[in-house]
């Protein structure tokens, strides 16, 4: 499939650098760096986790400085599984946001995310938490909003987000 200087190339999610050949890498203003399929959640909506992880680190070093002059997004499954992976961008790459569940901040995600200016986005759906999950997030939360980061939160709107009855 061929859309403008896109083309699909199944073969590139071996670098973990979205599934797309590039023409001219200098035309793309922001990649979603998909830093690992894992995640520790199983939301309804999503099917990532089902997918199978192919990491190679050198070529996720050379992607990244390949496409260093486009804004990258860290993304997965769950970036924060892999935190080696977001120093590898944030050392050779230009990261201006993560995408995160929120269930493993820690003090050095703090510090990067400070240290790089990184934005942060984060979905609510209170179906898709388990046990103390869904209290850890809202800790999460404030424990950002104490440290000065603003969060993104993002609506999935699905069926059981719909029909989601809080009482």
């Amino acid at each position: 499939m061929r859309s403008g200087f896109l083309q699909t190339n199944e073969k590139a999610t071996s670098n973990n650098i979205i599934p797309l050949r590039l023409e001219n890498p200098r035309v793309i203003d922001t990649l979603y760096v998909i830093t690992t399929h894992q995640c520790n959640l199983k939301c309804p909506h999503c099917d990532i986790r089902l997918r199978e992880d192919f990491y190679d680190r050198n070529k996720f070093i050379s992607s990244l400085q390949k496409y260093r002059d486009s804004d990258m997004i860290i993304f997965g499954g769950e970036p924060t599984l892999h935190f080696d992976r977001i120093q590898l961008i944030c050392q050779y790459g230009s990261p201006t946001s993560i995408s995160t569940n929120l269930l493993t901040v820690t003090s050095l995600l703090i510090d990067i995310i400070k240290q790089y200016n990184l934005g942060v986005a984060t979905s609510w759906n209170p179906k898709r938490f388990h046990g103390s999950q869904y209290t850890r997030w809202i800790d999460n939360l404030k424990m950002l909003a104490n440290n000065n980061i603003k969060v993104k939160v993002l609506v999935t709107l699905t069926d059981d987000l719909i029909a989601f009855d809080s009482n």
